[in-house]
């Protein structure tokens, strides 16, 4: 299992204490990435079995 801790300051985001990141950023970061395509093609993969 995957775990971290987040800890919010003004519009900054502290993970697990040592990456500041500003607080969109990972949202963004999250948005552009292909996990949720991929996850759409398993779904539908598996609805075929």
């Amino acid at each position: 299992m995957f775990s971290f801790k987040a800890y919010f300051w003004n519009n900054d985001v502290y993970i697990n204490g040592q990456y500041k990141y500003a607080a969109n950023e990972i949202l963004t970061a999250y948005l552009n990435t292909n996990y949720l395509s991929k996850a759409k093609d398993y779904v539908y993969e598996s609805k075929k079995l």
